[in-house]
């Protein structure tokens, strides 16, 4: 283990540090088997790392913990073992964490496994998929990207975006050159290798925002920017959020090119897997202790042998694979396979059966097969047949950052091990002589010796291979053709294939299966079937024939699917994007790319009607005004994209009017809620450059002399243009609020109330007049009613409603009630009311008003009670002293015959005249009544007396 680092000295360090933050990103739509707990609310007052760190998070830890999938103790030893490790000002973790050099033992160069394959063609570089079709996406974004409103923003860039240029090797960031595309292919492919066991699509196509938005669908993922633009603020190789992969949110992790070689293709590739596992919830694998001293430890651990970790540092060995701790000293046994998929993503479907009986059938004599080792527990089974002789077979991993270390079995048709091959590199190969039949290939990922020294486990022994081989003919295999029509084209492709001149060669044989694997996924049972290809790759479509005597053929044939034209990207900047007319603005559109072609045209409009086509020109706006200026590129296919950016040109401060208020005075010092005072004033612009356009002198009510938001707007009146030191004089009846409280208030007079005019000053449009708020106080000051009444007798009752208050008091009505007792209460019974007009202060009303005492009022002593503003519509310095009462006697009548004169003789059925006096004998008059004349056979009246007059 000589040449490890095991410094944990900042200073001594000098490549690449790469910063993680472990980061709640946005809500979780698919959670692992046991739903994390909800992210704890922290607020501390700065960011801090190791035991500080453990000393903030003291009454949060256990949450955290739990969200992070961790127990308090695991994530309390994290932070005192790395100080690396922070947590930010909302406990959101991140490491900043620092590579040294290569260690002493490191491999000088990397065994690719194979051959390295020829790139794709130039224009396919920004549509590659490793899994086109997969739910979840790892886009590698080599063309450069605005970040914005996210933590990224928020943490280190004040809110700001963050502006990542395209990854660029010959300074040239607007297009991509052949050698940067080449580049761009195999990181992918590398990258790809990494996840290759799982249903992930890796990707150099952008998806779109909603694919990589966790929004409750099944489409999510993360964006990896890899750009030489480097804004983190220290020396880092890659930045990532953890756990950010199913969040809502577009947060990218980002790879910094210029830090990492600079433009390391293995560098690269190893950062971009690694910052997409920590988004996928992963931790450093590192060391408890280091090299041969065992002292210290080192927070990444750059591996043995020909292997490390990708969660360490991989730039330095052949094989980088996920890790569970299997090494000696490791800091971190997490399950690294387990873990990403607490987030989303899942292995991918077994695409070859793992017993004979399942086994894919080849067809030689020359073989060809590829297929994917997924899981720990996978081996992929092949079947052939072979004449007689020697046969060989060459299992190839991955051509670049292979994980998958093969090895490669050959039983017979009874099951019988034949011979297998495991050599010392990852590819496995063997040539052996055999027997004619059927033979059994078994495809197994292993490991290399010990994973406590120098070796490595078959635990992530997992990836992508390549079958090649030669067996023998057999005498009377059939013969096979396979056509396709059109064997190239823009997707979605629709081909037609033709199995036609195929035969059996035995004259009594057949053709009895035809088998078409279109290397899509799919496959068909068709003699000429058709299909359509939906991704832009190059497919190797395989017809298998089978005779009636079960031997089989196979061809192959190429299909090149292409993507449509894709629109060009166009990027403006534009500096200054802000000042003052005249305002000399130079545009810029680098950074706009064509992914498939190159750009044609540049177009410009400004926004204020001109026009240019030159790729970066000036432009001076001289009027004010917000414009809008677009750029539209166009490809060599005239294609086109458009991007704007926003122009403020605005009047400089010191040439424009100057509104105030010279002079302001109201007719009134004090005033009562809800009355209505004058404000007069003279508005004036003291500018000395330019007129002032109409406005408005705004009137406010305030509890204080300084305007601010709060005050309530009592009124306005419209001012007119003003030219350079011209005025407008008015006058504007304003109505003081109805809750306006009791005091010294003021009024303040705002020139350009509205805020309509840019002025060069606008802190002196205001004029204040103190006016002092006060109450009326209604009293009854005199009251006069009769001593004595009857019920249902109408008196006329006299009385003066008196303003001692200090301002004047609105209309309001005096209420008469009558009552048992001296006292108000809410029994008493209203009889009359006195109308009372507008009172000044110190002035009272007088009046009379007839009151009828109730019909039902019992006879004593009772009370008149007036109540100065009994409909309560004013509001009064004193609400209790608005009553006066006087009292009056209610007694009954009594009404007597005092006189009685009649004929002492008469005639039945005559008519005589009576006479009698009806007197009054009681102190209170008495109604109006009627006397009646009754006949009666005795001197007592009863019911039986004829009633005979009245």
């Amino acid at each position: 283990m000589d040449g490890r680092v095991c410094t944990r000295s900042l200073t001594a360090l000098t490549t690449a540090i790469l910063a993680v933050l472990l980061f709640a990103v946005g809500t979780r739509a698919q959670e692992p088997s046991t739903a994390a707990p909800k992210f704890p609310n922290i607020h501390l007052p700065a960011a801090a790392r190791g035991s500080a760190a453990v000393s903030a998070l003291s009454p949060y830890l256990p949450q955290l913990a739990a969200w992070y999938r961790k127990s308090t103790d695991e994530l309390a030893s994290i932070f005192l073992r790395d100080d690396a490790l922070w947590t930010d000002t909302h406990g959101r973790l991140f490491y900043e964490c620092e590579y040294g050099p290569p260690p002493a033992n490191a491999p000088g160069a990397e065994n690719a496994g194979a051959v390295l394959e020829s790139p794709f063609p130039d224009d396919q570089t920004f549509l590659l998929h490793s899994r086109p079709g997969a739910t979840k996406v790892i886009y590698l974004d080599f063309d450069g990207n605005v970040t914005s409103g996210t933590q990224w923003n928020s943490q280190f860039s004040g809110g700001a975006d963050i502006i990542s240029e395209p990854f660029d090797l010959d300074g040239i960031p607007s297009s991509f050159n052949t050698t940067e595309r080449e580049r761009i292919q195999y990181i992918w492919q590398r990258v790809a290798e990494d996840y290759a066991p799982f249903d992930v699509d890796v990707t150099t196509e952008d998806p779109g925002v909603d694919a990589l938005r966790n929004t409750g669908d099944a489409y999510y993922g993360t964006r990896v920017v890899i750009s030489p633009t480097s804004w983190y603020p220290a020396n880092a190789g890659g930045v990532a959020f953890v756990g950010s992969f199913n969040g809502d949110t577009d947060t990218p992790c980002f790879i910094f090119t210029q830090q990492l070689g600079p433009n390391n293709e293995k560098y690269i590739a190893e950062a971009a897997s690694h910052e997409a596992g920590h988004t996928l919830g992963l931790h450093h694998d590192g060391l408890t202790v280091c090299c041969d001293s065992n002292t210290g430890g080192t927070v990444y651990y750059s591996g043995q042998g020909n292997w490390a970790p990708i969660m360490g540092v991989g730039y330095y060995r052949e094989v980088s694979q996920w890790s569970k701790g299997e090494y000696a000293n490791a800091n971190n046994t997490e399950d690294d396979l387990t873990v990403m998929q607490y987030y989303g993503i899942s292995y991918r479907a077994d695409d070859h059966g793992n017993t004979i009986g399942t086994a894919t059938p080849l067809t030689g004599p020359d073989i060809s097969a590829s297929g994917v080792i997924e899981k720990r527990t996978d081996v992929d089974m092949f079947s052939f047949q072979t004449g007689a002789g020697t046969i060989s077979f060459t299992v190839n991993p991955a051509p670049l950052g292979p994980d998958l270390d093969i090895s490669a079995t050959l039983y017979d048709g009874t099951g019988n091990l034949v011979t297998s091959a495991d050599g010392t590199g990852l590819s496995a190969s063997f040539t052996v002589a055999v027997a004619t039949g059927t033979y059994y290939l078994m495809i197994d990922g292993v490991g290399s010796g010990d994973p406590l020294t120098t070796g490595y486990s078959d635990y992530d022994s997992l990836g992508q291979y390549q079958i090649t081989g030669t067996v023998i003919a057999t005498a009377n295999q059939p013969v096979v053709n396979a056509s396709a029509s059109p064997t190239s084209g823009v997707f979605p492709l629709a081909v037609d294939f033709s199995s036609a001149g195929s035969s059996a060669v035995d004259p009594a044989g057949a053709i009895q299966t035809y088998y078409w694997d279109f290397n899509d996924g799919t496959s068909s049972s068709l003699q000429y079937p058709s299909h359509t290809y939906n991704a832009a790759r190059v497919y190797t479509a395989t017809l298998v024939v089978t005779d009636n005597n079960g031997l089989s053929s196979s061809k192959t044939v190429a299909i090149t699917v292409s993507t449509p034209n894709q629109l060009p990207v166009a990027k403006a900047a534009a500096s200054p994007a802000s000042g003052y007319i005249p305002l000399a603005v130079g545009f810029s559109s680098a950074g706009s790319s064509d992914a498939d072609g190159s750009i044609q045209s540049y177009s410009w409009a400004f926004g204020d009607g001109t026009y240019s086509t030159l790729s970066n020109p000036s432009h001076t706006y001289s009027t004010p005004g917000t414009y809008v200026a677009v750029l539209a590129v166009t490809d060599n296919q005239g294609a086109q994209g458009t991007v704007s950016v926003t122009i403020s040109a605005k009047q400089d401060p010191t040439k424009l009017p100057d509104l105030i208020v010279s002079s302001a005075a109201a007719s009134a010092s004090s005033a009562a809620p809800g009355a209505t005072v004058t404000v007069s004033d003279t508005t004036k612009n003291q500018g000395t450059s330019l007129a002032a356009a109409a406005s408005t002198t705004s009137i406010y009510l305030s509890l204080d002399s300084v305007w601010d938001p709060g005050d309530t707007l009592i009124g306005g009146r419209s001012v007119g243009g003003l030219s350079i030191g011209t005025y407008s004089s008015g006058s504007t009846p304003v109505t003081i609020p109805a809750d306006a409280t009791p005091g010294t208030r003021y009024l303040i007079v705002r020139a350009d109330g509205g805020q309509a005019v840019d002025e060069s000053i606008e802190t002196n449009n205001t004029k204040t007049i103190s006016i002092t708020i006060a109450l009326p106080d209604l009293q009854v000051s005199a009251l006069y009613a009769p001593s004595l009444a009857a019920p249902g007798l109408t008196i006329t009752v006299t009385d003066t409603t008196k303003n001692y208050g200090t301002v004047a008091a609105a209309a309001s009505k005096t209420f008469v009630y009558f009552s048992l007792d001296s006292i108000l209460d809410s029994g008493d019974t209203l009889i009359g009311n006195f109308p009372v007009g507008v009172l000044g202060s110190g002035s009272g009303s007088a009046g009379s008003t007839p009151v009828t005492i109730p019909a039902d009022a019992t006879p004593g002593t009772r009370y008149l009670i007036l109540v100065a503003d009994g409909g309560q519509t004013v509001r009064e310095s004193i609400e209790t002293n608005n009553t006066k009462t006087t009292s009056i006697v209610i007694a009954l009548p009594d009404l007597q015959v005092s006189a009685l004169s009649a004929p002492s003789r008469a005639v039945p059925g005559s008519a005589i005249t009576v006479t009698d006096t009806t007197q009054n004998f009681a102190t209170v008059p008495a109604a109006a009544s009627t006397t009646f004349v009754y006949f009666s056979r005795d001197s007592i009246l009863d019911s039986g007396d004829t009633l005979i007059g009245n």
